[in-house]
């Protein structure tokens, strides 16, 4: 009963957030629920092989997010998929975590974070000034909501990819916007009919271009909806999956509306 009151308070504490919002509101309703000295959600670089917080909370406080080696730390073994749990005289099984030892930290707990595909995006942890006896209920909790964390890091992943393909395009529009107004020049210098060919090219990519942003959003689109239909004809549809569905399709269409309205003009 208790436990079921605690993912109530975090289920009320995160609804309808998205993002950074959501991040911290899922840590601090956690970090209140277990009674740790330290909460925080982290992602891993794999190639630095370092971590850095999206949402630290420190004392029921949220707080600048930091980034650190994952080398000679309890949190390595997360990163390596195993639950890691030491009750007591942590900084003594890591003597080279300094980070640990400048915190005065003696109880860790960490679990992974695994993406749609369980690969290891990141990690969950709990720290503690004190030593601790009873980590059913925090393992528990955390393994509740890692899936909806989860899914939280794909979907910013996914827009952040997003952002990239407009920025991509976006570059190719300057580009294109650029070569036309030389273009443009070099017919009003020379006056001759051949550089109209140039300025017509020009016009054409730069149409060309957000309607190649919409016909990849559509795309998208269409590959969403596939997923969708091969879930629920499988009878595998969750809420996460529709959550995930819902607010990629409406960024989408967001995206195809404004490409085509400025092919339009």
């Amino acid at each position: 009963i208790r436990m079921h009151s605690n993912v109530r308070k975090v289920i009320e504490a995160v609804s309808n957030t998205y993002g950074d919002d959501f991040f911290n509101a899922i840590t601090l309703a956690m970090h209140q629920i277990i009674n740790a000295d330290y909460t925080f959600i982290a992602i891993i670089d794999e190639k630095a092989f370092n971590s850095k917080t999206i949402a630290l909370v420190a004392k029921g406080d949220i707080v600048e997010n930091i980034e650190y080696s994952l080398t000679d730390t309890p949190c390595a073994n997360v990163y390596q998929n195993s639950v890691c749990y030491y009750p007591n005289n942590v900084c003594s099984a890591f003597p080279k975590d300094q980070l640990l030892i400048d915190m005065k930290i003696e109880a860790y707990l960490g679990t992974p974070i695994h993406d749609s595909k369980q690969k290891i995006i990141g990690l969950i942890v709990a720290l503690y000034e004190k030593p601790i006896e009873d980590n059913s209920e925090v393992f528990t909790l955390f393994e509740v909501f890692s899936g909806r964390i989860a899914a939280e890091l794909e979907r910013r992943y996914y827009e952040a990819s997003l952002e990239e393909k407009v920025l991509s395009r976006t570059l190719e529009l300057s580009t294109t916007v650029e070569k036309l107004q030389q273009a443009q020049q070099q017919l009003v210098e020379s006056e001759k009919m051949a550089a109209l060919g140039g300025l017509v090219a020009g016009i054409a990519h730069d149409v060309n271009t957000p309607l190649g942003i919409a016909i990849t959003t559509n795309s998208i689109i269409t590959d969403e909806h596939k997923q969708l239909n091969g879930k629920i004809a499988a009878e595998k549809l969750s809420i996460r999956d529709m959550d995930h569905y819902r607010q990629t399709v409406s960024n989408a269409l967001t995206m195809q509306g404004e490409n085509l309205l400025r092919a339009k003009q």
